[in-house]
């Protein structure tokens, strides 16, 4: 009589009963590892990848690896384009657009979230930004800022709703992937940035916190959250079949 199968961990015998087919079938306890449990077919290095390294030389360099020069020049050309029709002096620096940026940031960090406060005014004042730029340029530099060329956009919404911003946001997905190689595992879901601006893809959720805004879908890296793709939620598309959706 062959020796009784036992449990692996516990050593308690097995329960077993043979199908009319022959088929064995082995009762185990929920959670028992596998045979295959520990055993993973991914083998990449998590983290940056190797020509991110070589750009890396100091925390601005990180910075253009996601946002680089050539995007920040398509930004700067679009936004003096339509100022300069009234007034042909207008201009916008490439030092100056990165200046407005950290200003977005800076106020991403030190203001409340959703309130409207005046970071230059003397009851709020964060001295780094006054000390970067003027309010009264900040806020021109805000009225102008574009990411594609007018002129053309009529054409593109037509067959992309996303154009306003559509090949400035696909670089940035390709310049994240190209930078980063995730770990084993990830996470796919979704996220609502908040916003009341009018367009035809806002959306309305209300089991959100904030009710309105852009719905993105997000793949991220678990471990160290950085945001491998976004592709935003654009309405539904009537070219797919109930229950399929895209990811660009």
């Amino acid at each position: 009589m062959p020796p009784q199968k036992m449990h692996r961990g516990t050593g308690k015998p097995c329960l077993s009963q043979t199908a009319k087919d022959g088929t064995v079938w082995v009762e185990e306890d929920i959670g028992m590892p596998s045979a295959v449990a520990n055993h993973s077919c991914f083998t990449a290095q998590a983290g940056p990848t190797e020509s991110a390294k070589r750009k890396i030389t100091s925390v601005l360099q990180s910075f253009l690896c996601l946002l680089d020069v050539g995007m920040l020049q398509t930004i700067r050309e679009c936004t003096i384009h339509q100022p300069r029709r009234t007034e042909p002096d207008w201009n916008l620096a490439i030092h100056e657009l990165m200046a407005f940026i950290s200003i977005l940031f800076v106020r991403a960090i030190m203001c409340p979230v959703g309130a409207s406060v005046n970071c230059w005014s003397e009851s709020f004042l964060v001295p780094v930004i006054k000390e970067t730029m003027p309010r009264d340029r900040f806020i021109l530099i805000m009225q102008h800022l574009r990411f594609d060329d007018k002129d053309k956009q009529a054409e593109q919404v037509k067959t992309d709703k996303f154009a306003a911003i559509s090949d400035i946001w696909t670089r940035f997905n390709k310049n994240c992937a190209e930078s980063f190689t995730p770990g084993e595992h990830m996470t796919i879901d979704e996220q609502l940035f908040p916003t009341k601006v009018r367009c035809l893809f806002t959306q309305y959720i209300a089991t959100k916190p904030d009710k309105f805004g852009i719905k993105f879908w997000m793949a991220t890296d678990l471990k160290t959250k950085y945001v491998c793709n976004a592709s935003p939620y654009l309405g539904k598309d009537p070219s797919l079949q109930k229950g399929e959706r895209t990811w660009s």
